[in-house]
C-alpha cells in the first residue's frame, strides 16, 4: 500500500481523472525519522489551518467506524482538492517539509515488497484479502504522514483515541507507539498500568498531566488514596511536567494534603523546570494551609489558575507569570485580603499581560458565593 500511489478518483462529465499522490520514503534504517517529520510538519504547516484540522478530524473518524467494518472509504471532489493542495510533493518536493525532513535511503516500495514486512505492518495476502470483495480498506492508500496528522488531531478532541488507534489494526498500531506526541496527554485513573504504558511511549516529550475525581464517585477515605496514588505515578517524570492541572469539584477533607503533598517537599528531585501552566481549582476547600510549592524551582511558569487554595507567592516561583486567573480563597477579607493580593500582584506584575481577579463572599459558610 505504501509503495503505491496515493490515487483518487473524480467522476467528470466526459471522463474519469485521477489524481495521483506520491508518498514520501521510508529510511528503514532510522523509522523514527518519519514520525520526527510528520510532527514538524503539523507544527509548521497545519497549526493555524482551522479548516483542515476539522477536515482531518471528520476524517479519523470515517476512517476509524470503517476500518472496524470494512467499508471503503469515499471522498468528494472538495476533499481529494483540500487534501492534494496540501500533501501534493510532485511538482515541488523541496517545499514540502513532509518529504524534505525525512532522509532517505530505500523506497517504500521496496520496503513493503518483503512479505514479513508487509504483515508486520498490517496488510493482507491479496489471494485472501478482503479488498477484492469490499473494495480497499479505509486508509489503504493513504500516506503515514497523513494518518499521524489525523490521529493528532482527532487525539484534541477524546483522551482515549491513542489506545483506541492501536487497538483497531496491526498498521495503525505500528504508527501509533512510534508516535511520542499522541501519547503526551496523561489522565491518570484506575488503570495504573495504562498511564505507566502512555508515559513509557511517550518517550522524552513534555508532559500534559490532568488530575480529576474518578467516575463514579467513591467515598471519603478512598478518594484520598485514589488522589494521592494518582499524583504517585507521575511525579517520578515531574521535570518534563509542562501542564499540571487538578480539578476537584465535591467537599473532602484534607483533599489537597493528598494531592499535593508529594510537590511541597524541598528536594530538587520534584522541581518543574519545564512547566510553563498550573491549575489548581478546588473551591469547597476549606484546608487554611498555606502550600509552598515545586521547591521554588520552576523557571518557565507563565500561566497560573488558581481557586480554593493558598499559595506562598515567591518571586522564584511566580515570577515570570504572564497570565494570572486568581480566585480568592475566603479565608480573610477587608484589609488583610487586599494587603495579601497587594503582596501577590507586587511579585508576579512584571512580565503580567492579562489578570483576573475574583471575589467570593461568606465561602465557607454558606458553600456558595458572589462576586464582590
Amino acid at each position: 500500500m505504501l509503495g503505491r500511489y496515493l490515487m483518487w478518483k473524480a467522476q467528470g462529465s466526459q471522463a474519469a481523472h485521477a489524481y495521483h499522490l506520491t508518498p514520501p520514503l521510508l529510511c528503514t534504517s532510522d523509522q523514527e525519522d518519519l514520525i520526527r517529520a510528520s510532527e514538524a510538519s503539523k507544527r509548521t504547516i497545519l497549526k493555524s489551518d482551522l479548516h483542515f484540522k476539522r477536515f482531518c478530524k471528520f476524517l479519523f473518524y470515517q476512517l476509524f467506524k470503517r476500518r472496524r467494518s470494512r467499508r471503503s472509504l469515499r471522498l468528494d471532489h472538495h476533499a481529494r482538492q483540500m487534501l492534494l493542495s496540501k500533501l501534493s510533493v510532485k511538482t515541488n518536493p523541496q517545499s514540502e517539509p513532509l518529504s524534505s525532513l525525512i532522509s532517505c535511503s530505500t523506497t517504500t516500495q521496496n520496503m513493503c515488497s518483503s512479505p514479513r514486512t508487509r504483515n508486520n505492518l498490517g496488510y493482507r495476502n491479496s489471494s485472501t484479502s478482503l479488498q477484492q470483495q469490499d473494495g480497499p480498506l479505509p486508509g489503504a492508500f493513504l500516506p503515514i504522514e497523513l494518518l499521524l496528522l489525523i490521529f493528532h488531531f482527532g487525539a484534541d478532541l477524546c483522551d482515549e483515541l491513542p489506545v483506541a488507534v492501536s487497538q483497531t489494526c496491526r498498521l495503525w498500531r505500528w504508527i501509533s507507539i512510534r508516535s511520542a506526541a499522541l501519547w503526551c496527554h496523561i489522565k491518570p485513573d484506575r488503570r495504573r498500568l495504562l498511564c505507566v504504558r502512555r508515559i513509557q511511549r511517550s518517550r522524552n516529550h513534555p508532559l500534559y498531566i490532568e488530575i480529576a475525581p474518578p467516575s463514579p464517585p467513591v467515598k471519603c477515605f478512598s478518594l484520598l488514596c485514589h488522589v494521592y496514588t494518582l499524583m504517585a505515578s507521575v511525579l517520578p517524570v515531574a521535570e518534563r511536567w509542562r501542564s499540571l492541572s487538578i480539578r476537584f469539584d465535591d467537599y473532602v477533607p484534607f483533599l489537597w494534603n493528598s494531592a499535593l503533598s508529594g510537590l511541597c517537599t524541598s528536594s530538587e528531585c520534584h522541581a518543574v523546570k519545564s512547566l510553563e501552566s498550573l491549575s489548581l481549582i478546588y473551591p469547597m476547600n476549606d484546608d487554611t494551609k498555606e502550600f509552598h510549592l515545586f521547591a521554588d524551582n520552576a523557571p518557565k511558569l507563565k500561566r497560573v489558575v488558581v481557586w480554593g487554595i493558598r499559595l506562598r507567592w515567591t518571586k522564584s516561583l511566580f515570577s515570570n507569570l504572564e497570565y494570572l486567573d486568581y480566585t480568592h480563597h475566603g479565608f480573610n477579607s477587608g484589609h488583610e485580603a487586599v494587603q495579601e493580593i497587594l503582596r501577590m500582584l507586587s511579585i508576579s506584575c512584571p512580565k503580567l499581560k492579562k489578570l483576573s481577579i475574583t471575589f467570593f463572599q461568606s465561602r465557607i459558610i454558606s458553600g456558595e458565593g458572589a462576586h464582590s
